[in-house]
């Protein structure tokens, strides 16, 4: 017996070793760190190893109850062995949701179990939970994000009162901090993030509430822009280069049209031509209008509503051909949802509550008056 222990331990050693000594090379050539993370490059897909001195993130995970959900995705997805590579120095961080948590998450996404979200969408989730590099505790409450493995950022709160947790994305709850694996660190989440898949023209498009500004993206050819997360170009040495593309879209919903006497595209087509002064054509107008609701760049409402020093008001570029905004800071604003105006010497709008909408490529406010 004790022969064939050492034996069983001697295979689990030179197994480790070799997953150590065979591992490809990541070649970075691109900002998207998924490529750290590409699955199809593993050479030990399908297999399982354990190391006897420390275990590997997703091996550290299946030798916990807590955590049989997630080690289920992980194997469905084919990602385990992925999350267990540890070579030329790469390194992870794992937001790893306990069972409860992925449980309360299948009842958001309106489903039962995982196997009804698909693959694509499971393993969208692993790279949205992981992170690259190892992040020790004393390093993570010093930062207000980190840039996950979709190449999203991460937002993080850390409680003030409990210590050891935070809050991610406003959505993310960090219950235990830092437990150590052979490759990285693993911060237990009693409560999962949303990945993000949608883009802004999804976010719009599906809501449901906004089929007129949908008609107006549209028809002006915003559509292509706001639906394109990132642009793949070759430099002269052909290395594959991607630029990622980011908005804020200031989106009006029906009820907002409507409240404005705006009940369908066909009387926001007329609204643009009646207050037309330049004598443009209705697919200018139309361009025109969905522009100006476009800024360059991904803002939350905090970021647009930052001050210089006294000055309360802001002035804001948009895609609009020499068309401005502005954005003003009210501090006497009795509700959260008043105190940042736009337009505030015009025809002026505020935020609407459901505002700071995350797509995969910026942000999409709502406001309380077409502009």
């Amino acid at each position: 017996m004790k022969q064939q222990i050492n034996h069983i331990q001697k295979e689990s050693r030179s197994l480790f070793l070799a997953a150590i000594a065979l591992s490809f090379s990541f070649l970075l050539t691109t900002s998207c760190d998924s490529d750290v993370f590409d699955v199809n490059a593993d050479p030990f897909k399908g297999q399982t190893y354990t190391n006897i001195l420390n275990s590997p993130i997703s091996t550290y995970l299946s030798e916990e109850e807590d955590f049989s959900e997630y080690v289920s995705i992980l194997n469905t997805c084919d990602m385990f062995n992925a999350l267990n590579q540890s070579s030329n120095g790469i390194s992870f961080t794992a937001f790893a949701p306990t069972n409860a948590a992925m449980k309360e998450f299948y009842k958001r996404r309106e489903v039962s179990s995982f196997q009804e979200l698909g693959n694509d969408y499971l393993r969208q989730f692993v790279l949205f939970h992981t992170v690259k590099d190892s992040i020790l505790p004393e390093a993570f409450v010093l930062k207000d994000h980190v840039t996950n493995l979709s190449g999203d950022n991460i937002s993080i709160e850390i409680d003030s009162v409990n210590a050891g947790q935070a809050t991610l994305n406003d959505e993310g709850q960090v219950t235990q901090m830092g437990l150590s694996a052979y490759n990285g660190k693993i911060y237990v989440l009693s409560k999962a993030m949303t990945p993000l898949v949608e883009t802004i023209y999804q976010r719009i498009a599906e809501s449901g509430n906004s089929t007129i500004m949908t008609e107006a993206i549209n028809e002006s050819g915003w559509k292509k822009n706001l639906s394109t997360i990132q642009d793949t170009i070759y430099n002269e040495s052909h290395q594959r280069i991607i630029n990622k593309r980011y908005y804020t879209f200031l989106n009006v919903t029906d009820d907002v049209f409507k409240a404005n006497g705006i009940n369908s595209f066909a009387d926001l087509k007329n609204k643009l031509k009646a207050n037309d002064e330049l004598g443009l054509t209705e697919d200018s107008l139309l361009r025109k209008y969905v522009a100006y609701h476009v800024m360059g760049d991904s803002y939350t409402t905090t970021d647009l509503g930052a001050t210089n020093g006294s000055n309360m008001t802001r002035i804001w570029g948009t895609s609009a051909t020499s068309q401005v905004l502005t954005i003003t800071n009210d501090t006497l604003a009795t509700t959260e949802e008043g105190r940042l105006v736009l337009n505030a010497s015009g025809t002026s709008a505020l935020f609407l509550k459901s505002s700071n909408i995350l797509a995969k490529n910026g942000y999409v406010h709502q406001s309380k008056k077409s502009l």
